[in-house]
């Protein structure tokens, strides 16, 4: 087995593989001699540092014995190597347990800014342990980290300092504020709390926090706390069971500039027509910060709508966090803001039936300062747009539909892009 994996090129899955497979036989040999087990040792050394993911699956598969032969994380010391670093420490990762522990902690504190990839992995190691010795020495910041059960809520109290939390927990009012008592804030994404009713939780990290998601949180109604958000930027909810009059206090939010209604249709936008998240009179906050174009992105069906200035990013949240498809790696902040584990699309449709009816009473008095929207569609409907006719200067993105399948495309001329995918 040996020779067969040196008749394949070095550095490649297919030896390491093969040579990974000579290894595992090695471990569980009865009697082997001391020559070939040496053989085995080297060979398997040989093997690391890993250059490819391949690679790293196929030594994840010798277990705690691969963590032997961890380089020495000191050997990465210049910009260009990170990369390697990155594929190094990830045997750490696919191994998991106790006994990688001091691995991890090791390499944590060589390279604090791998924070992002230990925290990736913190479901496959005992919470407490690990938040106190690992990522207690990562760099989190950029870092949206994942929390899916209460070992790990309550491990929290290890980390100096947390970034961006996405709660996977069906918390209550008064849980949330206790986990998050003392902590320094920036973004709070909440999963799977259908039971939540109240957001006085808020006053905890009401002096840090600028992107908060409470769009799968159907029970809320009541906004008031928020207000206190002075800093708040980013604002996603869930729309479906919104009264009309639920939403008014985020005019008072000084700083939000984007908002996301989520289980928002198209024929509900007349009747609910999106809050005022900026004063249209000039005489409020968005008159004071020139340059802001708000921009409304209209998901359908679990989808949403969303304002946003489209001349310049948001000094402190631009390029923060990840996009929803990724990992949480160091990566610009993405089309949805989703954190780790979100849906990579919101796959509603635009509804058939009764035509949706944009008038004066819909969205565009609602929010007066919008000058781009963006639908998304589903590819077996078709859409009429004339409604958006009478909308001065609005620019329309539509996304899974092409111009074949748009009514009134044509008076909107070169203010409306159409893409299939």
């Amino acid at each position: 087995m040996l020779d067969a994996g040196l008749r394949q090129r070095a550095l490649t899955a297919e030896r390491t593989t093969v040579h990974v497979l000579a290894a595992l036989c090695a471990q569980h040999a009865t009697w082997l001699d001391e020559t070939v087990r040496r053989a085995v040792r080297e060979s398997t050394a040989a093997l690391f540092p890993p250059a490819a993911d391949r690679e790293v699956a196929a030594l994840a598969r010798l277990g705690q014995a691969a963590l032997a032969f961890l380089p020495d994380p000191r050997m990465y010391d210049s910009e260009e190597s990170e990369i390697y670093a990155s594929y190094s420490a990830s045997p750490i990762m696919s191994v998991g347990g106790a006994p990688a522990i001091p691995h991890a902690r090791v390499w944590a504190l060589a390279h604090p800014w791998l924070g992002s990839h230990f925290a990736n992995g913190w479901e496959r190691f005992p919470p407490e342990e690990y938040a106190a010795e690992v990522l207690a020495h990562c760099d989190l910041q950029r870092t949206v980290l994942t929390v899916s059960d209460r070992k790990q809520l309550r491990a929290l109290r290890h980390l100096p300092s947390v970034f961006a939390l996405s709660l996977r927990l069906d918390l209550s009012d008064a849980e949330l504020g206790a986990a998050l008592r003392d902590t320094r804030l920036e973004g709070l994404f909440l999963r799977k709390t259908s039971r939540l009713a109240g957001l006085s939780f808020l006053s905890t990290v009401a002096g840090s926090l600028s992107v908060l998601d409470l769009g799968w949180c159907p029970a809320l109604r009541d906004f008031a706390p928020l207000t206190g958000l002075g800093r708040l930027e980013i604002l996603f909810l869930d729309a479906e069971g919104i009264r009309t009059a639920d939403p008014a206090p985020l005019a008072d939010l000084p700083a939000l500039w984007r908002l996301g209604l989520r289980n928002l249709t198209a024929d509900r936008l007349r009747d609910r027509g999106p809050p005022r998240c900026h004063p249209s009179d000039g005489d409020g906050p968005a008159a004071a910060r020139p340059g802001r174009a708000p921009c409304l992105e209209v998901p359908q069906g679990t989808g949403g709508l969303r304002t946003r200035r489209v001349r310049r990013r948001p000094r402190r949240t631009a390029g923060a966090f990840p996009d929803q498809r990724s990992r949480p790696h160091r990566l610009p902040l993405g089309a949805a803001a989703d954190p780790p584990g979100g849906r990579a699309h919101h796959p509603g449709t635009v509804r058939a039936g009764p035509r949706p009816r944009w008038g004066s009473r819909g969205a565009a008095p609602a929010l007066p300062r919008v000058t781009h929207l963006r639908l998304d569609a589903s590819a077996r409907r078709v859409l009429d747009l004339t409604p958006l006719h009478s909308w001065p200067g609005l620019r329309v993105q539509v996304n899974g539909l092409t111009r074949g399948r748009l009514i009134g495309a044509e008076e909107l001329g070169d203010r409306l892009n159409a893409s299939p995918g």
